[in-house]
């Protein structure tokens, strides 16, 4: 690959803006708090660094592109050893591995985009290591929530409160079976959740060197997106562990499942999107396709999952292109 050499000037302003995000988020996501401040105090200081970490990971992955890599040191080293020396001692390796999920990810973003390579592979190389180190970060909470004990003494005292309420019998098992499986699946919504922080973010990156000039940064139209093939040996192995594997292996297995299902999914509502335009389809009847859709429920999220699923190695849209000149 060809070492892409941007023109314009990397502006003063980014770093000064990724110095104060980073302190902000080594403040709320690490820092102890000296008194509590209330639920939803904590919920307003969870969203503002939602949005925090998706700027970091858009401006990061700027500085590096712009081979800034020393001002990046120093504008993020100060934040980290503050996360470092403010955080409780047993917190330190949950610092480590966090400030690694930011860093890792937009560092790997910006080298890629450097060297020119595809916006796809762009994307999932860094999405892979954001997994990685998100993962690391998070494994000793989801050790003590998905544990066969924690969940047991969760339902026991959920089956306590609700029987002492006007639940009947049948909602309280609903409710039971809804915290199991909630409780079960708790490592792939956190993954999930960092990942579209990182969709954001990947998004804003792409957007600002479209704006100033780059044209290699215009993502694919979205009816132009799907999963590649080897994500295949992902779903197989899930399926193996699912149907072989002991409790905490079928646990990891129901994990990986719902995240490459939510993925086949949005890559399944993709290719719809792809054959309703071939069909010429009008804009009603897209609507009433995609409100069956939101109505179904679970079956739909299945078909759209199969749909994705399928499209990976049959590739409609290579088989069956749009007219020339559609729009």
């Amino acid at each position: 690959m060809v070492e892409g050499r941007p023109k314009p000037a990397l502006p003063v302003q980014l770093l000064l803006s990724v110095l104060i995000a980073s302190f902000l988020h080594g403040f709320i996501a690490y820092s102890k708090r000296p008194f509590e401040l209330g639920v939803p105090f904590e919920l307003l200081l969870g969203t503002v660094n939602f949005v925090v970490v998706v700027f970091l990971f858009g401006s990061i992955s700027t500085i590096i592109y712009y081979r800034k890599n020393l001002q990046l040191s120093l504008v993020v080293a100060p934040a980290i050893i503050m996360s470092l020396l403010f955080t409780k001692s047993d917190m330190i390796w949950v610092v480590v591995a966090g400030w690694s999920a930011v860093l890792a990810p937009s560092v790997l973003c910006g080298r890629l985009a450097l060297y020119n390579h595809s916006i796809p592979r762009i994307f999932l190389a860094s999405v892979t290591a954001l997994v990685l180190f998100g993962s690391l970060q998070m494994i000793p909470m989801w050790q003590a929530l998905t544990s066969s004990e924690e969940i047991a003494q969760l339902i026991l005292e959920t089956e306590t409160v609700l029987s002492a309420t006007a639940y009947s019998a049948e909602n309280a098992e609903q409710v039971k079976n809804f915290l199991t499986f909630f409780l079960r699946v708790l490592p792939a919504l956190t993954v999930m959740s960092i990942i579209i922080q990182f969709a954001l973010g990947f998004w804003l990156f792409a957007r600002w060197q479209f704006i100033r000039g780059n044209k290699n940064f215009k993502l694919p139209h979205f009816s132009t997106w799907k999963l590649p093939f080897s994500f295949t040996p992902l779903v197989l192995s899930a399926v193996l562990l699912r149907l072989f594997g002991n409790d905490s292996m079928t646990i990891i297995a129901d994990n990986l499942l719902l995240i490459l299902t939510l993925l086949y999914s949005f890559t399944g509502i993709s290719l719809l999107g792809f054959l309703m335009q071939k069909s010429q389809l009008s804009i009603y009847l897209k609507l009433v396709a995609y409100l069956m859709l939101f109505l179904s429920h679970i079956y739909g999220l299945a078909f759209l999952a199969l749909l994705g699923f399928v499209d990976s190695f049959f590739d409609w849209r290579r088989k069956y292109p749009l007219p020339i000149g559609s729009k």
